[in-house]
């Protein structure tokens, strides 16, 4: 979670620029790795100031423009953030997306706990009992408690879920959830199967 993140404007020239207005681009680079995109604003090279990343001056443009940065610059703070919490990987491109609208698909083991609950629900008495959802359901509650707990978020990334996530739920389980083993080991074999049915659906 700890990415390097910046964001830069700067004027893009065209290769036989001779004079006039450039577009204003901006660049988001997470951890080196960089996205442009347009801002959508214009101006003239000789107005442009390299080091405030703005527009020189106090004309009704200048103003409009700088004004117009700084919103751009807001947005991609709030996306910055937003994927922070959702607990969605940060990257250049998925940051990119974000401030643009485009929003990715995201697979999440919360999500993906529920959905496979709420199969089981609808097949109790055709294969599944009432008893074997209930577990599951507990399975889901510890699950969902743990990620807060040891990551501040609500649900996380199915990417997310690796050798370091399935260790330190089951220390959560045992010390925190109070488990003896046998329960411990049932919440680890519930969570299993739905990363596999997960894995079997890409």
């Amino acid at each position: 979670m700890n990415n390097t993140f910046s964001l830069l404007f700067f004027l893009k020239k065209p290769k036989k620029y001779v004079a006039g207005s450039v577009p204003i681009y901006m660049c988001i680079t997470v951890d080196g790795i960089p996205k442009e995109l347009s801002t959508g604003k214009q101006c003239e090279p000789e107005r442009w100031n390299a080091k405030t990343l703005r527009l020189d001056g106090k004309k009704e443009d200048a103003r409009t423009i700088n004004c117009h940065l700084k919103t751009i610059e807001d947005k991609v703070d709030q996306a910055h953030t937003d994927l922070y919490k959702a607990g969605n990987e940060i990257t250049a491109l998925s940051l990119k997306n974000k401030y643009l609208g485009v929003e990715e698909e995201a697979h999440t083991i919360i999500t993906a706990i529920q959905d496979h609950n709420d199969k089981v629900k609808a097949l109790i008495g055709k294969g599944f009992t009432q008893g074997t959802l209930t577990k599951y359901n507990t399975t889901f509650k510890h699950t969902k408690s743990f990620i807060m707990f040891k990551f501040k978020l609500t649900d996380v990334v199915l990417d997310k879920v690796d050798n370091y996530f399935i260790s330190e739920f089951d220390f959560y389980l045992r010390s925190k959830c109070g488990c003896e083993n046998n329960a411990a080991v049932k919440h680890l074999k519930n969570l299993g199967k739905v990363i596999r049915i997960c894995l079997a659906n890409r």
